[in-house]
């Protein structure tokens, strides 16, 4: 994963995950309860971040929750 660079991977409730990677600098430390609009880091130049969100341990679609 050292190519993603930082990650954060959030807790969303009983079997939901987000993961997002690609981040230069993080604004939030490991175990930190965040909350609605916080910053969670900055990506680099390109602006460039990866979004995963997963249930169960599988990738799901996010289309429906980001329109």
């Amino acid at each position: 994963m050292k190519e993603w660079g930082e990650v954060v991977i959030l807790d969303l409730g009983p079997g939901w995950r987000a993961v997002i990677a690609g981040l230069d600098r993080l604004e939030v430390e490991t175990g930190q309860r965040v909350g609605d609009g916080q910053t969670l880091g900055r990506t680099g130049e390109d602006g460039e971040a990866y979004f995963e969100l997963r249930r169960q341990e599988r990738p799901i679609d996010p289309a429906p929750w980001l329109q």
